[in-house]
């Protein structure tokens, strides 16, 4: 007898994780980016008003995605101040759905952004 069960999977897949009803905005240095398949990951520095430093890490779209509307790793160099607004992860913290960022010169992107045209 085969006999199969979802309720112990721990797989992620999609944006249940994140509460979209809610909007936080966060502004840190970029420590790390990891342009991966199928979710990428920007990780950041974030400095509280006393000083406190804490990681956070923000869920991007998949990097061949990203890649192909002209995302690059160069745009999140390490170092690179940046304001990110996106919906809190419901279980992990410090953790979130990035919706838009904006880099201290004031450019923006957003995350279903492309940044150049499409190939035809």
């Amino acid at each position: 007898m085969w006999l199969a069960s979802a309720s112990g999977a721990m797989a992620h897949h999609g944006i249940i994780n994140f509460d979209l009803n809610r909007e936080i905005e966060i502004t840190g240095t970029v420590t790390l980016l990891r342009l991966v398949n199928p979710h990428s990951w920007l990780h950041l520095d974030v400095v509280d008003a006393d000083g406190t430093v804490t990681k956070w890490r923000c869920e991007l779209r998949g990097a061949s995605v990203l890649r192909r509307s002209g995302w690059s790793a160069d745009m999140f160099a390490a170092g690179t101040k940046v304001t990110i607004t996106g919906a809190p992860d419901r279980f992990t913290p410090n953790t979130c759905y990035l919706g838009t960022a904006v880099f201290s010169d004031g450019r923006r992107v957003d995350r279903y952004g492309q940044l150049r045209a499409a190939a035809p």
